[in-house]
């Protein structure tokens, strides 16, 4: 089973890089640096479920230009439509892009997104939503993105990875832990 997870999150990492480099020239002239893209399990940003987040990471050689950006992804965006998925991931782009340019788009922890955020997303393919309590942080795909979506051929079936919690006992410690599988929206296996 460990092994069929580990396939499973290559796949889809391998499409979420080609879709990074599709969508980055597309939509922002190939003007943004790939990221590490990683995938995480954590329900600490349940109540967000499209939750990413985009970080600069301290390189190994340790110089002045030596950050990294990395883009984590909650897991949870798998069990979504292919739309929503995208959307999500490009939600994340436009925080990628302002992050690069010393732009600050959200407040209150990240929680906030400001009228920086949205120009950015207005302009690299978003549609936008205002909320009160999260400001401009709601986006879907423009019909722009849409289309130009259907005309690059998404592995629909990476994007779909279903990833789900249980609860179960561990062994002689009293409490009750999480542990996570991945079962493939085809064929059920776990």
């Amino acid at each position: 089973m460990l092994k069929f997870e580990k396939q499973a999150e290559e796949k889809v990492l391998s499409e979420l890089y080609r879709l990074f480099e599709l969508l980055n020239k597309q939509f922002y002239g190939g003007e943004l640096t790939t990221p590490t893209i990683t995938i995480s399990s954590s329900k600490m940003y349940s109540n967000a479920i499209n939750f990413c987040q985009t970080k600069k990471i301290l390189n190994d050689d340790r110089s002045d230009d030596a950050f990294l950006y990395k883009m984590t992804i909650n897991a949870e965006l798998f069990n979504r439509s292919t739309d929503e998925a995208i959307s999500g991931f490009m939600h994340e782009m436009s925080h990628l892009y302002n992050l690069q340019h010393g732009v600050m788009d959200t407040v209150a922890y990240g929680i906030y997104h400001n009228s920086k955020f949205r120009d950015v997303a207005l302009t690299h393919g978003l549609c936008v939503e205002r909320d009160n309590r999260r400001g401009w942080a709601y986006t879907h795909l423009s019909e722009v993105a849409k289309n130009f979506i259907n005309s690059i051929h998404i592995d629909e079936g990476a994007l779909r990875l279903s990833f789900s919690y249980t609860r179960s006992d561990r062994k002689n410690s009293g409490k009750l832990g999480n542990s996570q599988k991945y079962q493939c929206p085809e064929c059920g296996m776990v």
